[in-house]
């Protein structure tokens, strides 16, 4: 799952989705113009895993998310505040969007609560 930053749709990514499909991975992200909660990433991830056609070719075990800038709180809520969140098992973020500003635009989140292998770059 990749989470976007700040009103940049998923289809941007493309070039990058290609380049880790192009080693195996299964990408998958949507255009939610603000997805620091990480809620559309939790509705995006029972929709692949449960109504999509691709829901057979994927890996359960081995699922992980990353997330750039606002879409970096949103991979670390989605991966800590959600009833799928115990699903991935890895988190990578790129400049997530730091604390104080998540917290005042409502996609507060809390690294503390993060249990899964995690990589973070800025």
């Amino acid at each position: 799952m990749v989470v976007n930053g700040s009103q940049i749709p998923a289809k941007t990514y493309l070039p990058y989705f290609e380049r880790l499909a192009s080693w195996g991975f299964i990408v998958v992200g949507n255009d939610d113009p603000q997805p620091g909660t990480g809620k559309t990433a939790s509705i995006t991830l029972d929709y692949v895993l449960n109504e999509s056609e691709i829901k057979g070719n994927i890996d359960r075990a081995n699922m992980g998310i990353a997330g750039y800038s606002q879409g970096g709180a949103g991979a670390i809520n989605a991966v800590t505040k959600f009833e799928n969140s115990g699903l991935y098992t890895t988190l990578f973020t790129g400049s997530a969007a730091y604390p104080m500003m998540a917290l005042t635009q409502g996609w507060e989140y809390d690294p503390s609560d993060i249990a899964v292998n995690y990589f973070m770059t800025a």
